[in-house]
């Protein structure tokens, strides 16, 4: 048989007829032996790439390397493990491909190879397909993250970096229409799960179902982000979940990682909220409570008010407009509220939100999985492990709005507050109608069930007998209960609200009165949230710093036994705590370091003579800043007369001037060396 040749080109009756042909022309030989017409009409266009096609793609590349920068992205890309660019049959490489295939590029580099004309891109709409996920993914592709530009110096680099650097303070009228293209954190389930352990038990503003769908919806490649996109609100939400959780994951993370990630993850979720002229949404307003949070947890009161307040206002706007609210709506509203009013407590401010907002819409239903599930920590999955004892998240929600409506009316100025009397009464009847479940509450015998709305109730149940009522025994048992949690799942799980409370009990009357352990134990719980939240990895905000000369720290040759000036412990008026001083002589400690927290620190097992050094360091550590009008006050209450001198110090007893020496610190009637028991 006759060797089988391949032509270039069939005519058009051959190929209708699905018949051989030789491609003669004008005529082939087999429509010849049919006696037939022969036409060769069809598009030159050949079959497979076409001539010059990857030599376009070359020249294409090579241009767009040289006028925009982007040859070192593509690089970064093509360095990845797994790298997209380079997987075949993978999910993500065929939506790569199959963006490039319909893009308006792609088929116009087609047509002018097989000698099509193309129109103009001015004159023509784009006909790529428009399908959303096709589009969407198309959309993207331009912008690669430049990690290279936001990695900073020295510092473990964050796993996402945005397209274009977002500055904390990026919320403004002149910057809130950019847009970026951001990729979740790889760690970013993680978080999720630590938000709703730790944060959203006790603030049940967001939707996990919601949240967990969003975060399916970014690619591998990132999404872009703006503030004026539709569903801005969502990913505003999403982010400001992830600037929460980050802070509270210092426990298994490198701090300077974290301080660098919060960092990122707050200012992204800041920049998706549109200024007073955008489409302001419900997402936003649990954006704002949730970066309220964040500037709580670092005592930025000021700052977390302000956020509170935009937060309340755009909630009740949103009433009024047309906008689905949404099932959050009560529990937005509640934390809304739970939040002003704390903070204009904190702030001494009238409070935005009243009671009767709360009442206008009713309580919370108390059902539901939040309410009944079992609650256990993604931080210590063993410590919670095989608990049967229901969350409560929303009963014990509903109850900390009561009493704190009841704390924030005692606090009122005498002319619209309540008496405290009443306010008495009225908490009395408050713990007599709780239910059974919330026994812990009203019989002091019962054990607090460590999870973090139980704690946060009693926390305020006690802080608030403590407003109505000062005493020791309530202040102490406050610690215990902070200590007890902070104890088991770190300082780190305490919601950060408790730094309200905290800074209040250190403005009481009463605090200059305790015994010193009692307002190291305080401080001790106040600076280790500090430095969980801080936005830097090591500095506490509201704390002293911790000093870096190794000469900071008095050594026992260079200063044996302190001095007044050297004991001196001031404190500001009532209202204003002094904060952000810097002491050379503070101790170097880190409220991070577990031991930091350990009971042994509140009892005194002490056995050689530095303890005597380690305890006056202490007690300087409370505060750093010099008032010497309350010098005296405070050497007496530490037992010494107001015009102690070092002659007088040294010539005496030591044990004389410590605080309860005849029966704490030191021993009766011992002629040997002075020493703590």
């Amino acid at each position: 048989p006759a060797k089988r040749t391949r032509v270039s080109r069939a005519c058009d009756q051959c190929r209708t007829a699905r018949e051989k042909c030789d491609g003669g022309q004008p005529i082939c030989q087999t429509c010849t032996s049919c006696k037939r017409p022969c036409t060769y009409t069809s598009p030159p266009k050949k079959r497979g790439i076409q001539p010059g096609y990857i030599r376009t793609l070359e020249l294409a590349l090579t241009w767009l390397f040289q006028n925009t920068g982007c040859e070192a992205l593509l690089n970064q890309k093509l360095a990845q493990e797994r790298s997209v660019l380079l997987g075949r049959d993978t999910k993500e490489s065929n939506k790569l491909h199959k963006a490039w295939r319909r893009s308006r590029f792609c088929k116009d580099v087609d047509k002018l190879l097989s000698g099509q004309q193309i129109t103009s891109p001015d004159v023509a709409h784009e006909d790529s397909d428009s399908e959303s996920d096709d589009l969407s993914l198309h959309n993207h592709l331009p912008s690669l993250a430049p990690q290279e530009d936001a990695r900073p110096s020295g510092s473990v680099q964050p796993p996402f970096i945005p397209a274009r650097k977002v500055p904390l303070d990026a919320f403004s009228p002149h910057d809130t229409d950019t847009t970026t293209t951001m990729s979740l954190p790889p760690n970013s389930w993680r978080l999720l799960d630590i938000y709703f352990a730790f944060t959203q038990s006790w603030l049940p503003i967001c939707e996990r179902p919601d949240t967990l769908k969003l975060s399916y919806s970014y690619p591998e490649i990132g999404l872009v982000l703006s503030s004026a996109m539709p569903n801005s609100g969502d990913h505003a939400e999403l982010w400001s979940i992830l600037a929460v959780a980050s802070h509270q994951s210092r426990p298994e993370c490198p701090e300077t990682a974290v301080a660098t990630e919060s960092e990122s993850l707050y200012s992204v979720a800041r920049s998706l909220i549109p200024d007073e002229r955008g489409l302001l949404g419900v997402g936003h307003v649990k954006a704002m409570v949730n970066l309220a949070i964040v500037q709580l947890g670092r005592a930025n009161f000021e700052a977390a008010w302000l956020l509170v307040g935009s937060a309340s206002r755009t909630l009740l706007a949103l009433e009024q407009s047309p906008q689905p609210v949404g099932s959050r709506w009560k529990h937005l509203l509640g934390a809304c509220f739970l939040l002003d009013n704390l903070l204009s407590s904190q702030l001494h401010r009238r409070r935005y939100l009243e009671v009767f907002d709360l009442r206008r819409f009713g309580p919370i239903e108390e059902d539901g999985l939040e309410e009944w599930q079992p609650w256990s920590s993604p931080l210590h999955p063993s410590l919670s492990h095989g608990s049967r004892t229901p969350l409560l998240s929303l009963s014990s929600f509903n109850r900390l709005l009561e009493i704190t409506d009841m704390l924030s009316s005692s606090e009122q100025p005498a002319d619209t507050g309540l008496p405290s009397e009443q306010v008495l009464g009225q908490l009395n009847s408050w713990k007599a109608s709780l239910p059974p479940t919330l026994e812990y509450i009203r019989d002091e015998r019962k054990h607090t069930p460590l999870n973090p709305p139980a704690v946060l109730l009693q926390l305020s149940h006690l802080y608030t007998c403590f407003a109505l009522s000062p005493s020791q025994p309530v202040l102490t048992q406050i610690l215990d209960l902070l200590e007890r949690y902070s104890d088991q799942f770190g300082v780190a799980a305490l919601p950060p609200v408790s730094h309200c409370f905290l800074q209040s009990l250190q403005r009481s009357s009463m605090y200059l009165a305790l015994e010193a352990t009692l307002q190291f134990r305080l401080e001790s719980i106040r600076l280790g949230i500090s430095s969980t939240w801080s936005s830097t990895s090591r500095e506490a905000l509201g704390a002293t710093p911790v000093p870096t000369n190794a000469q900071a720290r008095p050594s026992v040759v260079e200063n044996p036994i302190p001095t007044p000036e050297s004991l001196q412990v001031p404190f500001d008026s009532p209202y204003a705590p002094a904060r952000n001083q810097s002491d050379p002589r503070t101790p170097n400690f880190d409220p991070l370091r577990r031991d930091f927290f350990s009971p042994s620190l509140y009892q005194h097992k002490s056995t050689t003579s530095r303890d005597i050094e380690s305890f006056f360091d202490e007690l300087a550590s409370l505060d750093g800043a010099e008032i010497v009008d309350n010098q005296p006050q405070f050497m007496q209450n530490l037992g010494f007369a107001p015009d102690a001198s070092m002659a007088d110090f040294l010539a005496a007893d030591l044990s004389q001037y410590l605080p309860m020496a005849s029966t704490t610190f030191m021993p009766q009637g011992n002629n040997g060396p002075t020493q703590l028991d």
